[in-house]
């Protein structure tokens, strides 16, 4: 009985400390039981922590850059986009469901993100659910005076039209609507470049044979279209 308790006495102590030492650790970072209950399927997905997890891990994928050429900024289309065929020192830091408010809270933490020859941002779709028009347009021109002083073009892509023959949170007259405050926010140095005709149908609608079938992602042949149109930029950009 005494041995029993000799060896039950130490294992207690052990773990008092670490539930000491994990309780401290929620305490300074509060969003890790969340993101861990997710990441072990025991919780519905939590947008928040999945942004705030990529963002990390993008801070430190720009970090030890060998060399940065381009850089993706903005929401699922760019991080879905194969940076590879862009140029070899792409570094892609899109992130699923960002908007603008949340991409300028984002960049003071790239500190290297200066170094990028040139800088392309796809952002926008998301805030349509989020913020009225003033609050969108207010948030667009700081987005844009900050990436403009780089002094260096830089590229603001159009917002891609929606199949609306799948569910969909927005309609493409709001899409409409939120790229004529993206065209004409846009000055110099800020490019804005035009997608809605690349990949839309006849009435105006992405173009089915170029989604992956949700109405609003590209597939691989939409993404096709999408980097032959931003390599023609950038190797205009570099003469």
């Amino acid at each position: 009985m005494v041995g029993w308790r000799r060896f039950l006495l130490p294992v207690l102590a052990v773990y008092a400390a670490l539930m000491t030492v994990a309780g401290l650790w929620v305490m300074i970072h509060p969003d890790t039981i969340p993101a861990l209950r997710w990441r072990l399927g025991l919780s519905p997905y939590d947008a928040a922590s999945y942004k705030g997890e990529l963002h990390k891990y993008h801070q430190d994928q720009l970090a030890h850059a060998q060399q940065i050429s381009v850089v993706l900024l903005g929401d699922s289309h760019m991080q879905r986009l194969d940076a590879a065929t862009l140029h070899p020192y792409t570094v892609n830091l899109g992130i699923g469901g960002l908007r603008s408010d949340e991409l300028m809270e984002n960049l003071p933490a790239y500190q290297r993100l200066n170094e990028a020859d040139h800088i392309i941002v796809s952002i926008g779709l998301n805030d349509l659910e989020h913020a009225t028009r003033a609050e969108f347009e207010k948030t667009v021109a700081a987005l844009i005076q900050k990436l403009n002083d780089r002094q260096r073009p830089w590229v603001l892509l159009e917002i891609m039209p929606v199949d609306p023959a799948q569910p969909q949170d927005v309609t493409n007259d709001e899409i409409e609507a939120a790229n004529m405050v993206l065209r004409s926010s846009c000055v110099a140095p800020c490019q804005f470049v035009e997608t809605w005709g690349l990949v839309s149908d006849d009435d105006g609608n992405l173009n089915v044979a170029l989604h992956e079938g949700d109405g609003q992602h590209l597939n691989r042949e939409g993404y096709a279209l999408l980097i032959e149109r931003l390599q023609d930029f950038l190797g205009k950009a570099s003469q």
